[in-house]
């Protein structure tokens, strides 16, 4: 479960969004180059969220992300 509760410096400095080496970074996590805008645009989209009604269908459309997320070698669980 990603988390989403990061506070507004945390998702809206220099490294928190943009690009590294590549890799799209999005709220402090690497995703792969080719992972769809719609994805992790839904970050943005959850933070403008008026209520939690709204945001709950964009938090069950955040899981798909998951299969674009890029992980350090040495931190994968056997």
């Amino acid at each position: 479960m990603p988390v989403l509760d990061f506070t507004g410096p945390q998702v809206n400095s220099a490294r928190a969004e943009g690009h590294h080496q590549g890799a799209i970074t999005k709220v402090g996590r690497l995703f792969c180059p080719l992972t769809p805008r719609r994805l992790p645009d839904l970050y943005s989209q959850i933070r403008s969220a008026k209520n939690e009604r709204e945001s709950i269908p964009l938090r069950e459309r955040l899981r798909e992300i998951e299969a674009y997320a890029l992980t350090r070698m040495d931190t994968l669980n056997d």
